[in-house]
């Protein structure tokens, strides 16, 4: 039942990230999403420094360096490739493929970490979320597809799906230690990356703009907080003797429906009836992954 309730709250938390990016991308005149995804990353840091006081240790790094090593790169991949799809090619479709990144832990747990073998249930349940991203997210776009829309498609879905995997197996392999030292690290390596691509050769001028709407940097503060109380959940989760196969498709079929109920019920958006039919599928699928 506990581990019920902590994945509720990583459903929660994980949906609140994109609510808090749209308030500031929605509400800012010089929005950076450099520069926003730079500030969360630092105020996941802190979360993990705040919630480790006391207990730190870093003079086994050796140990666990190669798994921050590991995740911090799968970021950095993650983050540039799902940006740059953005450019190359069309959103819609980037959506559905990177959504194939939770295949990525789920298979690797079963294979690598010893997870159990997916139920029939469980394997219906997967086929019904990717049916609920395909209808919330396919529709017509005249972009077309090109190669490095593909190459960043690729590196995306495969930084996302091993950073989850890579997470969850320096808790697996390292029986649950270091879990704060390795996160901290981490971060550190993202967050240094992330400052010298958000201040370095930029104007004066420019940054003074995009830091200018100073009541905007909650969002950004409020999204790191829930990212690293999210990735500690799901650590613990992992911990706790529950499989990747559970926690990676639950948690993109709750952040579909949480997402649909909050574009209806905080923003009043319009939902066509395909949406309405994804929240559906997504309900469904919910309940077939927690059988």
């Amino acid at each position: 039942m506990l581990n019920y309730v902590i994945l509720i709250s990583v459903l929660f938390t994980s949906t609140v990230q994109g609510i808090f990016a749209k308030e500031y991308f929605v509400k800012g005149k010089n929005t950076s999403p450099v520069l926003f995804s730079f500030v969360t990353v630092v105020m996941a840091l802190l979360y993990f420094v705040i919630t480790g006081i006391g207990k730190l240790d870093f003079t086994p790094i050796m140990e666990y360096l190669p798994y921050s090593a590991a995740f911090a790169l799968c970021y950095g991949l993650t983050t540039w490739g799902s940006k740059s799809a953005l450019k190359y090619g069309p959103m819609a479709l980037g959506t559905l493929f990177g959504a194939c990144s939770l295949l990525i832990p789920t298979f690797l747990g079963i294979f690598i970490l010893g997870d159990p073998m997916l139920p029939p249930q469980r394997i219906v349940g997967l086929v019904v979320l990717f049916a609920s991203i395909a209808i919330a997210n396919l529709k017509k776009e005249d972009q077309r597809i090109t190669f490095l829309w593909i190459v960043f498609v690729v590196l995306s879905v495969a930084g996302n799906g091993f950073c989850a995997f890579t997470q969850a197996a320096q808790v697996k392999f390292q029986q649950g230690k270091y879990g704060n030292e390795f996160m901290i690290t981490a971060l550190a390596f993202v967050a240094i990356a992330l400052g010298i691509a958000a201040f370095a050769g930029r104007s004066r001028e420019t940054i003074k703009a995009q830091t200018s709407e100073k009541h905007l940097w909650i969002f950004a503060i409020l999204s790191g907080l829930a990212n690293g109380f999210t990735n500690q959940m799901v650590m613990l989760l992992v911990a706790n003797k529950m499989p990747q196969s559970i926690i990676q498709p639950t948690v993109s079929a709750g952040g579909l429906v949480l997402t649909l109920l909050a574009a209806v019920l905080l923003y009043k958006e319009k939902q066509s009836k395909a949406k309405y039919a994804a929240f559906a599928f997504g309900a469904v699928s919910l309940v077939l992954l927690n059988i």
